[in-house]
């Protein structure tokens, strides 16, 4: 294994880490941007840091379980399994839409967008 996975692995669990950190903080105080007198709410923004990370470190978790899984049959996963295709067809007859249906909700935006 590559020297710098360890790395980059520690380094996703202490984005997490710091960034649940520096967003409980900012939810403590109930953060708020200076930029206005009634700046908008900055905890929000900052809690997506540490869910961004543990995102990427599941994503981690999972190429790990499919490495093990190449390691035990000898051959990649396909990922076209996780994959399902839409067919069109069947999802407007699922939400009772027809094509002219479609059509005239197309000319009916482009009148609105014409008069803006």
């Amino acid at each position: 294994m590559p020297r710098n996975r360890g790395r980059s692995t520690s380094g996703v669990v202490a984005l997490v880490w710091a960034g649940y950190t520096y967003a409980a903080e900012s939810w403590a105080i109930n953060e708020h941007s200076n930029i206005t007198a009634e700046g908008p709410p900055v905890y929000p923004f900052k809690t997506v840091i540490p869910l961004a990370g543990a995102f990427v470190l599941m994503q981690g978790i999972v190429e790990i379980i499919r490495c093990v899984i190449c390691l035990k049959q000898g051959e990649w996963p396909s990922r076209e399994a996780d994959v399902q295709e839409v067919d069109v067809d069947k999802l407007k007859e699922m939400v009772h839409v027809k094509d002219e249906d479609i059509e005239k909700l197309d000319k009916f935006v482009v009148q609105q967008e014409r008069h803006k």
